[in-house]
């Protein structure tokens, strides 16, 4: 690929060493911990205050990358465009080497090459992703106009799919709300007046409590079982 250069991951990013410490600052920042990150979206559910921690934080501005060591086949990531506090098992990677465009590596983090690399961790029940193999994973890197084009296309495609979820979840809504007016008789259909009856849900069906002491004859011949 013409004008390509490879690269590893140390010589394009790198790890932030600022610091937190709530015994001695007393900022009122976001702060972020990995609950707050939704899984392979990049979105970000909420945040607490840095007033209310007890423990060392990390720091990150905007234009930093979170990304989240514990547990990285969770794939937990985020580009803050605010200055805030992180969970100790996010990782804040800064693009101090001024080889790639930020966004584009926001977008470095999600592929697979990286998240292979990012699971070959350390630990079982706690698995984390190990900086020093990571670091030396090997990524070809495009010239910066390319970089720039790229991180353009894929952040459209991010806000399109963001803004058609949004909808999904609007008519998600939209039906529960349809639907609680319809089974309760407060919207008709039109055609419809006969007058909807009253009746017991044991007068219509037959409900068990589990399968202990039951037989087939329980339940009839041929009749599905869910």
């Amino acid at each position: 690929m013409e004008g390509w250069k490879k690269y590893s991951f140390k010589e394009i990013a790198s790890l932030s060493k600022g610091k937190y410490n709530p015994k001695k600052e007393k900022l009122d920042l976001p702060c972020i911990e990995l609950e707050h990150l939704e899984s392979e979206t990049g979105r970000l559910l909420g945040y607490t205050s840095s007033l209310l921690q007890r423990s060392t934080k990390n720091r990150f501005k905007p234009g930093d990358i979170l990304y989240g060591k514990l547990r990285p086949y969770l794939r937990k990531y985020y580009f803050p465009n605010f200055e805030g506090v992180c969970s100790s098992e996010i990782w804040v990677l800064k693009n101090e080497k001024q080889k790639v465009y930020n966004k584009y590596l926001y977008y470095v983090i999600q592929t697979n090459r990286f998240n292979q690399n990012a699971n070959k961790s350390s630990g079982t029940k706690m698995p984390r992703a190990d900086w020093d193999f990571v670091s030396e994973t090997v990524f070809p890197i495009p010239p910066f106009n390319e970089q720039y084009k790229i991180a353009l296309i894929l952040s459209t495609w991010d806000k399109a799919i963001e803004l058609k979820e949004k909808l999904i979840e609007q008519k998600k809504e939209q039906k529960k709300g349809l639907m609680q007016k319809l089974l309760t008789g407060e919207v008709r259909l039109p055609g419809f007046k006969e007058e909807w009856k009253i009746v017991r849900l044991g007068e219509i069906g037959k409900t068990y409590n589990g399968l202990s002491g039951k037989s087939a004859g329980d339940f009839g011949k041929g009749k599905p079982y869910i």
